[in-house]
């Protein structure tokens, strides 16, 4: 009950962070950009043929190159550089000797790795409410879909989304633990991000699952995998952040 009101109040207080909203709104503006050229297409070419306009549209946005490219930028924003903030200015110790040091570590990763799935899911959610409005009028040429479809196709993209933002967020704060710099926590997941990219483009083109944009986007191998690896890379990362700032509590 304890772990559960310090949870609820680490959110409180990362929801209440101005650099959350700020996140959300600027990935939002990202997911919209890049999904009107794809809208005035299916405007020009008299409908859509692959399912309804606006999840056609949704999952165009969500899954593109271009956007892939500022998750790793804005996800970490809001609160990567938090739990460095707190071990830099010592109130790490402070809150410390109050719950107990397991209670911080799992409250702080717990708020990282949640919030940096609520800001991709707020964005993806913004922008679907969108795409519905700006979509409505363009007509669907394939009548095969169904709602169940729609729905499952709709729920396992924003799970995808959701794992995809955590696992941003928690690269930005454990390099941010890591080298002591809370302006890392954004410049070095969207560094890695294009160097693992570029990396698997050049000089392992076959192997697609080096690719940081095959981990968000099913196109190649499928959301199994997409779901698998985002959860097994955030496991991995939660781990280290948590060994890290361990050890320097105890330095």
């Amino acid at each position: 009950m304890k772990r559960r009101h310090l949870f609820s109040t680490e959110l409180k207080y990362d929801f209440g962070n101005r650099r959350f909203y700020i996140s959300v709104l600027a990935l939002c503006a990202v997911l919209l950009i890049v999904a009107l050229p794809y809208r005035n297409h299916l405007i020009s070419f008299g409908g859509s043929t692959e399912g309804k306009a606006w999840l056609c549209t949704f999952n165009y946005a969500i899954t593109s190159e271009k956007a892939l490219l500022f998750f790793p930028l804005l996800v970490p924003l809001a609160t990567a550089a938090d739990i460095q903030e707190e071990l830099h200015s010592r109130y790490a110790w402070f809150l410390i000797n109050r719950i107990g040091k397991r209670n911080y570590i799992w409250m702080k990763s717990f708020g990282v790795a949640f919030t940096g799935g609520a800001i991709s899911v707020s964005a993806a959610g913004i922008a679907l409410v969108v795409f519905i409005v700006i979509c409505r009028n363009i007509p669907t040429l394939n009548t095969l879909q169904n709602i169940s479809g729609v729905i499952s196709i709709t729920g396992i993209a924003f799970i995808r989304l959701f794992l995809n933002g955590t696992l941003w967020s928690l690269c930005g704060s454990l390099t941010a633990v890591l080298t002591k710099n809370k302006y890392l926590s954004c410049a070095v997941p969207f560094i890695l991000y294009y160097v693992l990219t570029v990396f698997q483009e050049r000089y392992y083109r076959n192997y697609f699952f080096l690719s940081p944009k095959q981990w968000a986007s099913p196109a190649y191998y499928g959301n199994g995998f997409c779901l698998l690896a985002l959860l097994l890379i955030s496991s991995l990362l939660v781990l280290a952040l948590r060994k890290c700032v361990v050890r320097r509590v105890v330095a």
